[in-house]
């Protein structure tokens, strides 16, 4: 008995050979990529002591695309492409591809952008409802067979690796690193707007879920759109909020910076929320109580005083902090507070 089981060992054992090497590399390179992406992506993971040194956005974000993404030993070089090669056909990835680049694509877009014969609804089907990569959004009070969906990339990570860093990457391989993080920060700016903007929406929803919010909503908070074939007349209000009890609604504007709520900025807002009170689905608020409020990262005193006093609200990243309350667990680090780097150049 003993001779049977040394012989079963023997007979599932293998011995190594030298084309053994390159698939245990590709074991290590893929645990180092995953080790890499959750100490990158997990909030409360301790931060590199290099971080600490850095002290303009800018330079932030081009040490981060530099150490993970650009450099020849960085751990993430190749990992979107292994990734989307594993996961999705050609027709989805073209999909994908096309939503990263544009932010947001309607489906009649999307037709247009796309080769004829696609299957456009069979492949969104798939990537919405089994894959979930990409998210359908509907305006306020629109139903799923009425409304004017639009279409964009529902994972941040793979928003920001197709739009921007993959071809980062690519233009690496040739050119220094430095020039190509200086082409890459603009783009990372722009998808970081989209990223806020969805923020202040769900955090919105969970500040008057918790009863510490300063606007109770009584339904989903949402945004409208709506773009008429002829181009004249377009709206698009970033956030609408709406209190039935109270006969409230605010109407919202997302910013990647207190600078960009100029004062041609707000009256192009105002202009799209009076178009929105004209239409059939915001008739119903024309006589209920009206807020205008700004979002961005970080408002300065300066700034929000000035705001203020004009009939503005403005809420940033410290107020929803303060709405939300300390109920989440301390870090490693300790407390949290509003970093200086994300609120960007130019405030």
């Amino acid at each position: 008995m003993p001779g049977n089981g040394l012989r079963r060992r023997r007979r599932g054992h293998r011995r190594r050979s030298a084309g053994d090497a390159p698939r245990r590399e590709g074991r290590h390179r893929a645990q180092t990529a995953k080790s890499a992406r959750r100490s990158a992506l997990t909030p409360r993971s301790p931060s590199p002591s290099w971080l600490g040194a850095i002290a303009e956005w800018s330079d932030w974000a081009a040490e981060v695309c530099a150490r993970l993404f650009l450099r020849s030993d960085a751990p993430l070089r190749d990992e979107g492409d292994t990734l989307l090669g594993r996961e999705l056909r050609r027709g989805s990835l073209a999909i994908v591809r096309t939503l990263a680049e544009h932010r947001v694509r309607s489906h009649a877009q999307l037709r247009q952008s796309l080769p004829a014969g696609n299957g456009l609804g069979r492949y969104l089907k798939t990537l919405v409802q089994d894959l979930r990569l990409v998210e359908k959004e509907l305006p306020v009070f629109a139903s799923d067979r009425s409304g004017d969906p639009r279409y964009l990339v529902a994972d941040p990570f793979l928003r920001a690796w197709l739009a921007a860093l993959q071809p980062a990457c690519q233009r690496a391989r040739t050119t220094p690193v430095p020039v190509v993080t200086a082409r890459l920060l603009p783009q990372l700016r722009t998808l970081e707007g989209l990223a806020f903007e969805r923020m202040v929406r769900e955090t919105t929803e969970e500040a008057s879920r918790t009863g510490g919010g300063d606007f109770p909503v009584t339904d989903l908070v949402r945004g409208y759109w709506n773009r008429p074939r002829g181009g004249d007349g377009s709206i698009e209000i970033d956030l609408v909020a709406w209190n039935e009890d109270g006969q409230r609604v605010r109407f919202g504007s997302c910013k990647r910076s207190e600078a960009q709520h100029d004062r041609t900025s707000r009256r192009h807002f105002r202009r799209h929320v009076e178009r929105f009170l004209s239409t059939r689905a915001g008739n119903r608020f024309r006589t209920w109580a009206r807020e205008f409020a700004l979002f961005a990262p970080v408002f300065s005193p300066h700034r929000r005083s000035e705001l203020e006093e004009g009939g503005w609200i403005c809420r940033d990243l410290a107020d929803f902090r303060r709405m939300l309350g300390d109920n989440e667990p301390l870090g490693p680090n300790g407390d949290w507070k509003v970093s200086e780097k994300i609120g960007g150049e130019g405030r």
